[in-house]
């Protein structure tokens, strides 16, 4: 099973990270955020931390920034992502 990294860890994160345990195809390595949240995953960091944590190993990320319409947040993550070399794997509710 693969690592995968939580863009941010809201509410929207939430649901998604309960996507990804009930598929069991990626185990969640933990969350980047701008502070630390009440979790039950570890926190990376920021997303400053993003290129160091690929270069440890883990491959997969998932945006989990929620917005209805196209958001320039997501947008700049999702750059940001793909520079890196990261894998953004679809995550659906099994």
């Amino acid at each position: 099973m693969e690592d995968i990294v939580l863009i941010g860890y809201g509410g929207h994160a939430k649901s998604i990270a309960d996507c990804i345990e009930r598929s069991h195809k990626f185990r969640i390595a933990g969350y980047t955020e701008r502070i630390v949240q009440d979790s039950k995953y570890p926190y990376l960091g920021t997303d400053d931390e993003l290129e160091r944590l690929y270069k440890a190993g883990i491959k997969n990320a998932v945006i989990c920034v929620g917005y209805l319409g196209k958001g320039n947040l997501r947008e700049k993550i999702y750059q940001k992502l793909k520079e890196i070399g990261y894998d953004l794997p679809v995550i659906y509710d099994p």
